[in-house]
């Protein structure tokens, strides 16, 4: 299948992430792989229409991460497969990211901070949580964040 083949590549792409990585620097990283099953009696979640169904998922992923002088940074990603293999419902691919990226521009007062979360949240929180019901949502934010130290025990935090 195209999609077995594409989450493949994506595992060999990370694992070939991970090994140049920790050749170039005291990076701290990770490669996931999961594959799993699960049977259910009611995969629409419907009193009326109960349908049986069996699910293969698959998750493959990286993770980076480094703490620096001045900068730290991690990126979480992975692709979630979904395959349902009575067709009660369409199979289903979700990907996640997280990426976070600090620079203290002035040690423990002033730091600038870039975020990125690509995940999945549900359309609608009223609705049953089948994969219809979901969707892929990027949150991208930026800004500056200072400490006022007021004593050493007590300080104000602005945040972006």
């Amino acid at each position: 299948m195209l999609v077995d083949k594409i989450v493949f590549k994506i595992f060999y792409v990370s694992v070939g992430l991970v090994i140049v990585a920790k050749n170039l620097h005291a990076l701290e990283s990770s490669v996931n792989y999961r594959l799993g099953t699960s049977y259910t009696d009611n995969s629409l979640l419907n009193v009326n229409n109960k349908k049986d169904e069996l699910t293969v998922n698959t998750l493959v992923g990286f993770s980076l991460g480094d703490q620096l002088r001045v900068i730290n940074y991690s990126l979480l990603a992975n692709v979630n497969y979904t395959n349902y293999t009575k067709n009660t419902l369409a199979d289903t691919t979700f990907y996640k990211m997280i990426a976070d990226f600090n620079w203290e521009i002035i040690p423990s007062s002033l730091t600038w901070q870039i975020n990125n979360n690509l995940s999945v949240q549900e359309r609608n929180q009223l609705n049953r949580p089948l994969p219809t019901n979901k969707q892929q949502v990027n949150i991208f934010s930026t800004g500056p964040s200072y400490i006022y130290r007021l004593s050493p025990i007590n300080s104000i935090l602005l945040d972006y």
